[in-house]
């Protein structure tokens, strides 16, 4: 993280003029934006590099009141002594497990005198956590820690760090997926024919380990994922009967749930679709036609 253009020789800190420094004053907090002052902890530096990780990036500037109490642009500027000052606080971001994704540079300022840090955060593929495991996201202008594991997961699953498919299924038993109708079906056409436990094992279909199922595995090869997962695993065909570009209730004929193994399901779900389209008729040069479409073009 660290590079040649880092370096903290007071020579080659940019010196910005009154006007500069009171616009960086001026600046209004927002969901990209944020400044404290030169005595904040590195906990506290920690909370906020890590809210910009986990929303889409941002700056933070140390050495700089808010605008509470103080009316006067000027009167917020608060330059440390020397840029040694942010030591502790860029230690403290170094030490951030998953690393943080930032970097940062030094100003100055002779008329109002000091120095401040400013470190630009980029979003970050994991989702990054303080020092004491916290997780903090930045919503507008304030940093809201997520405290539920279902919101957390829903970050992991946003920033891809972790996927849906490869979630352990606690308390669903291996046989569910290996014992499966589905799974001797599938194996019947593998040659030579595996033992079902090895399969599932050797294709991560089930944790290695303890041989939990896996969320893939239960969506692919249970008889009825439906039961495992309540929502996200079905498929909904809806057809209205109008010319209208936006239709209206009464038109509503056809309003479908199909569900089973993905495999099967959208192989269901293709062969209705093409039975719906073979019903429609359209006005040729040749006269009325029914529709028909291959079932790759569906």
């Amino acid at each position: 993280m660290l590079d040649a253009t880092m370096t903290t020789t007071e020579s080659t800190i940019p010196d910005i003029d009154q006007v500069a420094a009171i616009e960086l004053c001026q600046r209004v907090e927002d969901q990209f934006y944020d400044c404290k002052a030169n005595a904040l902890s590195g906990a506290g530096a920690e909370k906020i590099g890590v809210a910009f990780a986990n929303a889409d990036g941002g700056t933070f500037i140390m050495g700089i009141h808010d605008a509470d109490g103080r009316p006067v642009p000027k009167d917020r500027w608060d330059g440390a002594p020397n840029p040694e000052h942010f030591n502790g606080v860029l230690q403290a971001l170094h030490s951030l497990d998953p690393p943080l994704p930032f970097r940062y540079d030094f100003l100055q300022c002779s008329v109002l005198g000091g120095y401040i840090l400013r470190v630009y955060v980029d979003k970050s593929r994991a989702v990054c956590q303080t020092s004491d495991r916290k997780v903090y996201q930045r919503v507008g202008a304030q940093c809201l820690q997520l405290r539920s594991v279902e919101k957390i997961t829903q970050l992991s699953f946003a920033k891809g760090y972790v996927t849906f498919e490869n979630q352990k299924l606690v308390g669903v038993r291996p046989e569910y997926v290996v014992d499966s109708n589905t799974l001797a079906s599938f194996v019947e056409d593998v040659k030579p024919r595996p033992d079902g436990l090895s399969y599932c094992l050797n294709e991560g279909l089930l944790d290695y380990n303890d041989w939990t199922p896996l969320a893939c595995g239960v969506l692919l090869f249970g008889d009825q994922p439906q039961g495992v997962f309540p929502t996200r695993c079905e498929c909904r065909v809806v057809f209205y009967d109008t010319r209208l570009e936006v239709p209206e209730r009464e038109h509503l004929k056809i309003n479908e749930t199909i569900g089973g193994p993905l495999y099967q399901q959208i192989h269901s779900v293709v062969d209705r679709v093409s039975e719906i389209m073979s019903g429609i008729q359209i006005l040729t040069s040749d006269g009325m036609k029914q529709v028909k479409y291959p079932p790759e073009a569906i």
